[in-house]
């Protein structure tokens, strides 16, 4: 029994129109990344940067929050443990975290991964056809313009960046495609403008980048209405405003919560959010950089290779002959077009303009050049026009232009030879032979790939409690980003962090009392001014702030740091054996403080503000003041408990009154001769940290006043 007529032409047009041009672009997404598909669940892209372990977090920590937490992922206790961290600013990309859940649940973490790369890909190059066939009108001419942008060079530049929210280029086409509709009037024009609202809040959970490059261009096609339209604009505005004001209204109500936290963070600070003028006109794209092959299959054979001057920038000659073509011939039709291209293009440029790209650019030479007066220059002044703080990427909407001019040169050429009688696979050869020929030309593989294995202590410490039953230190800082990616697997909160844009006032292990030198083990000085080993109160401090394990990496440091941070280890933890043990990791346990009596060897000292440096005597450290000084001592004892400070103190100049006070409340005033003083300081000390402030009379900030020789506690 044969299917309808109706039936059957709807099944012939689903599968030539979307299913052949979909399953094209997924083949060639493979290749594009190609050797990946052979290492799915083991290896990922090499990435230049940290990045790709922090988005491989992002997919992990959005399902994580929402089915485990019950919250909105934009905010997280997971890192920078205890303070959290706000993610507002933070290349979240939580659409594409909660689409990947499926692929995640079947295929694991580091597959899913690379298997939403390959879709990415695969998608964007599939919306550029869909607005190719509804400008161009022409199917094979639309093939090529999918190619174009979805397997561009700056998108081949971003995977190897490991970037997801980047490589999400897919929903910018989408949105053009049905804001164009709704501009025009289109039939459901209804439907048209929600379809396209809802694609500006795909882009909004995706990226604000893209964002922004979305409403720029609906901005520029309002004027491009103006223009074109001028004698009738007095009869048609009020109709495009409408139309205009509806699709953002649409996006802005449901999106205005996030909207709303993410721009008054930007403006309180809470978070590091803009960028400096030196790093967006680094982040500039150069002229020669247009025109300059990376990695490719086909220009590789001729010497081109990816250099620290290549940077996702490159057009494509073949793209470049097609769409020049396609202004000529289609002028009318492609004027638009190239308005767009310009406008974009000026925009990659960014602040100044640069002939050629200096990878030792320095900031003076960026004060040196910074005067003209591109676009990128007054985006950069904009209010929050700063963030976007990488204008090449605005290459992507060159991309996208320039392959609707290409599609429109293929239509013509097509129609050309038509007229002369070729047809059916005759036709075909031009289309074909571009397509074939950009897509080498764009090639970059094969891809250089890492292992996404993660030591087998992770799976341990997941199984012996829920996540907020204990944190994890992970040393050095340089691990921070690869902790985030353990975390996937151990999922119990860790010390440190590595987001876009880090909080401005987070300070752990000052907020806890211990040195911030524990981070850099290499540098931690053993003697000073206190008579006790404060190497050994580390574990109990750590212990009372919910610390149960330090990790060290042996990889992330140097051959003597290593020896330096393992003699470290031995006095904070004893000499004996790590918890554990292996070629990637080694780790030592944090026992719990427990209920024990108050011991005061465990109470832990800091330094703060006023002291000088140490002073070497024989066998013990003296330290002095000028003005005023701040000694904390942190106490991992949850009852309050009495204790005597020892304090040994004498004048360099001139009788001084020596004024304490403990936790802003005075407990001890005295002048201090050039003969010293010796006397104790009774104390009442509560869990976490108790200041003392050293305060001298009429001593001065840039000179010493009096000396002190070590503390004692008893």
């Amino acid at each position: 029994m044969s299917l309808p007529t109706r039936t059957r032409t709807s099944l012939q047009r689903l599968l030539v129109f979307h299913l052949l041009p979909l399953s094209l672009y997924l083949l060639g997404a493979i290749i594009f990344t190609w050797p990946t598909v052979l290492h799915l669940g083991q290896d990922i892209i090499t990435t230049r940067s940290d990045d790709a372990w922090v988005h491989l977090w992002n997919q992990w920590w959005t399902p994580f929050s929402l089915f485990e937490r019950h919250l909105h992922p934009y905010y997280t206790s997971m890192l920078f443990y205890p303070d959290g961290a706000n993610l507002f600013f933070h290349a979240l990309n939580p659409l594409t975290a909660y689409l990947a859940i499926p692929l995640k649940a079947l295929f694991g973490l580091p597959a899913s991964f690379v298997m939403v790369q390959f879709l990415q890909v695969t998608v964007a190059a599939y919306g550029a056809y869909l607005l190719g066939l509804y400008t161009t009108g022409y199917f094979a001419g639309s093939i090529v313009s999918g190619i174009i942008y979805g397997f561009c060079p700056l998108q081949a530049e971003l995977l190897n960046l490991g970037q997801l929210e980047l490589t999400s280029i897919q929903w910018l086409p989408f949105f053009i495609l049905y804001f164009i509709k709704a501009m025009r009037g289109d039939p459901r024009p209804k439907l048209n403008r929600v379809v396209c609202a809802l694609f500006l809040i795909a882009l909004s959970l995706t990226t604000w980048y893209y964002t922004f490059y979305a409403l720029i261009f609906s901005g520029l096609y309002l004027l491009w209405e103006a223009f074109i339209s001028r004698r009738e604009w007095k009869n048609k505005w009020r109709v495009l405003a409408i139309r205009y004001f509806s699709v953002i209204l649409l996006w802005l109500i449901p999106i205005s919560p996030l909207l709303f936290f993410t721009v008054r963070d930007a403006a309180g600070g809470s978070t590091q959010a803009g960028q400096s003028i030196f790093n967006v006109i680094y982040n500039s794209a150069d002229l020669a950089g247009f025109f300059r092959p990376g990695i490719s299959a086909l220009w590789s054979l001729l010497g081109s290779h990816a250099g620290d001057d290549i940077r996702g920038q490159f057009l494509g000659f073949t793209v470049l002959v097609l769409a020049g073509l396609g202004l000529l011939v289609k002028w009318k039709e492609t004027r638009f077009w190239l308005f767009i291209a310009v406008v974009f293009f000026l925009l990659a440029l960014g602040p100044v303009l640069h002939p050629t790209f200096d990878p030792n650019w320095s900031d003076a030479s960026g004060e040196a050049e910074k005067g003209l007066p591109f676009l990128g220059k007054l985006l950069y002044a904009i209010p929050l026009g700063n963030i976007l703080r990488v204008p090449l990427r605005f290459t992507l909407l060159v991309m996208l232009a320039l392959g609707i001019c290409a599609a429109y040169a293929l239509g013509w050429l097509n129609n050309r030879y038509k007229q002369k009688g070729f047809d059916g696979w005759k036709l075909a050869v031009f289309p074909v032979f571009a397509g074939l020929l950009i897509f080498l030309e764009f090639l970059p593989i094969p891809r250089v790939l890492v292992s996404t294995d993660i030591s087998p202590f992770y799976q341990q410490i997941s199984e012996e409690g829920k996540w907020n039953e204990f944190a994890i230190v992970e040393l050095p800082d340089a691990v921070r980003a690869r902790a985030m990616y353990f975390q996937t697997v151990g999922q119990h909160p860790i010390t440190t962090g590595y987001i876009s844009r880090k909080p401005s006032n987070y300070r752990f292990f000052e907020s806890i009392g211990v040195n911030r030198e524990l981070i850099d083990l290499e540098n931690m000085p053993q003697l000073d001014i206190f008579k006790w080993n404060r190497f050994e109160n580390v574990p109990s401090v750590l212990s009372a702030n919910g610390i149960r394990y330090v990790i060290l990496h042996p990889n992330y440091y140097s051959a003597e740091g290593w020896n330096t941070a393992l003699q470290r280890m031995q006095q904070i933890f004893g000499s004996g054996n790590p918890y554990y043990k292996d070629s990637e990791l080694m780790a030592y346990r944090v026992e719990p403080l427990g209920n024990n009596i108050p011991d005061y060897s465990k109470i832990f000292p800091k330094l703060g503000d006023g002291w000088s440096g140490r002073i070497l005597n024989k066998n013990s450290v003296s330290r002095t003041i000028g003005n005023q000084a701040l000694l904390t001592l942190t106490s991992p004892y949850y009852q309050s408990f009495k204790a005597t400070l020892g304090v040994q103190v004498k004048s360099l100049d001139k009788p001084h009154i020596l004024t304490i006070t403990l936790n802003n409340k005075p407990v001890f005033s005295q002048t201090i001769e050039l003969i010293g003083a010796s006397f104790d300081l009774p104390m009442e000390l509560s869990f976490g940290q108790n200041q003392l402030n050293f305060k001298v009379d009429d001593g001065s900030e840039n000179a010493t006043s009096l000396l002190f020789d070590p503390f004692s506690l008893h």
